[in-house]
């Protein structure tokens, strides 16, 4: 892989991270924590964790509703 290609699929991995990483949402589907209904984007993030070697950041939907209760 060249080194452009890794940077521009780390800078997208790393932007998902930042954003929450990937939960399952209510109709069970894998999706980025930002925007449950773009399940494609997940399916793009795993594909690039595996092609970095990195482990996808999976949130558990009970930590995400805990963080959100405990902003109110």
């Amino acid at each position: 892989m060249s080194a452009k290609l890794a940077a521009a699929l780390r800078q997208f991995v790393d932007t998902v991270n930042a954003t929450g990483g990937l939960v399952v949402n209510d109709a069970g589907e894998t999706a980025p924590a930002a925007d449950e209904d773009w399940t494609d984007l997940a399916e793009a993030y795993l594909a690039a964790c595996e092609a970095l070697g990195v482990e996808p950041h999976n949130v558990e939907r009970e930590a995400l509703d805990a963080v959100e209760d405990s902003d109110e």
